[in-house]
Order: C-alpha cells, then structure tokens, then sequence
C-alpha cells in the first residue's frame, strides 16, 4: 500500500496513524477517469 495507501485497509492505516484526508492527502486525480476523458477530448479532435 505504499503507492496506493487509500487501498489500505482501515486497520492497516490506524496502526500506520494515518487519516486519509487528515495527515496524508487524498488522491488528487482519479486516473481512470481522467484516462477517459482524455481520450475522450482526443477523439474528438482527432
């Protein structure tokens, strides 16, 4: 979970101390919807 940490069980977490949101940031970008739209917008152009 060290790439992904918001995949982490909640158990894993609090034993790490961590709080998605709180003292470890959310993702920022949620990559399979920013895939889509990104072919999406190209398809279009295309």
């Amino acid at each position: 979970y060290l790439h992904r940490p918001w995949e982490a069980p909640a158990d894993t977490l609090a034993a790490a101390g961590v709080t998605l949101g709180e003292n470890y940031p959310l993702p920022v970008v949620e990559h399979k919807t920013a895939r889509e739209a990104a072919l999406a917008a190209y398809e279009s152009i295309r």
